[in-house]
């Protein structure tokens, strides 16, 4: 149970882009940066691109009242708050606080991929959004499982296997060794024991043995977790927090599973304060 939640925590701290399906959603989440286009040249755009953009338009307008409010933006692009507050600002022309589909379409979404100036940032940021956008994807449905966290959690451990292999840097070795380790912790645990990633002993090696004081305290702490994740707090902010959780409320638990979380979450986290991306809380 530890090892879930963990990775849960490691996996929405830097947020990225997934296909989830074949719909507009799809187009919204390859987006992978959105710029004002107010001083460039723009093309002219193909009727299949104004059809996307009007597609996404409608996606991210969640009231369906023919504008988008910033805080809806927020919901639809994978890019630091701090990044979309400027561009929303530059964009509502009129200041009345939303966006016309207009002023929406002087938005240049570009859908390729930007160079990679670090590796290891570079795998957190493709692989490590994937759970938030499905969280927040299966929330709208009330549908969020162990099962569907099961599917992320392998996809998750899929990307960072596959990223790991060609960055080769100290920071992606530790961080790799420090998922498979609670993956594999899940699996003793009971949760995710289907999962399989290279490295990973793959037969079942779980106790499936209860622990009742971890596991309570642990729920509590992942549930704040999750319930501030789809209230849109930053990232940064929600992760700070759940591991001030787990230290408090697992601190009377005397068990491996409880000093291993605790560890873990503090690791974890120092480990994305070192990279920068919590700095003025922008994630």
């Amino acid at each position: 149970m530890a090892g879930k939640l963990i990775v849960l925590c490691m996996m929405v701290v830097i947020l990225a882009s997934i296909c989830i399906d074949d719909s507009t959603a799809c187009f919204v989440s390859r987006v992978t940066h959105i710029h004002t286009c107010n001083n460039c040249k723009v093309h002219k755009r193909s009727v299949r691109k104004n059809s996307e953009y009007t597609s996404t338009f409608k996606a991210c307008d969640s009231d369906d009242n023919g504008k988008l409010i910033e805080k809806e933006m927020m919901k639809c692009f994978p890019q630091p708050g701090s990044h979309l507050a400027e561009i929303f600002e530059s964009l509502d022309i009129d200041r009345d606080g939303e966006l016309t589909f207009e002023e929406f379409q002087k938005a240049e979404l570009n859908p390729k991929k930007k160079p990679a100036t670090n590796c290891h940032l570079d795998m957190l940021e493709k692989c490590g959004g994937s759970f938030l956008q499905f969280a927040h994807a299966h929330a709208r449905d009330q549908s969020i499982s162990e099962t569907s966290m099961c599917e992320a959690l392998q996809e998750y451990g899929n990307c960072v296997d596959e990223k790991s292999g060609t960055c080769h840097t100290e920071d992606t070795k530790n961080f790799a060794a420090k998922l498979l380790h609670m993956i594999r912790t899940s699996k003793k645990d009971g949760v995710c024991p289907d999962i399989k990633i290279n490295g990973l002993d793959n037969k079942d090696d779980g106790n499936f043995e209860k622990l009742p004081c971890s596991k309570d305290a642990i729920l509590k702490c992942d549930k704040q977790f999750l319930d501030d994740i789809l209230q849109w707090t930053p990232s940064c902010d929600a992760l700070e927090a759940y591991d001030e959780c787990l230290q408090k409320t697992t601190e009377s638990c005397n068990d491996e599973a409880s000093e291993s979380a605790r560890k873990a979450a503090d690791d974890i986290f120092k480990a994305y304060k070192s990279t920068g991306e919590c700095d003025g809380n922008t994630y």
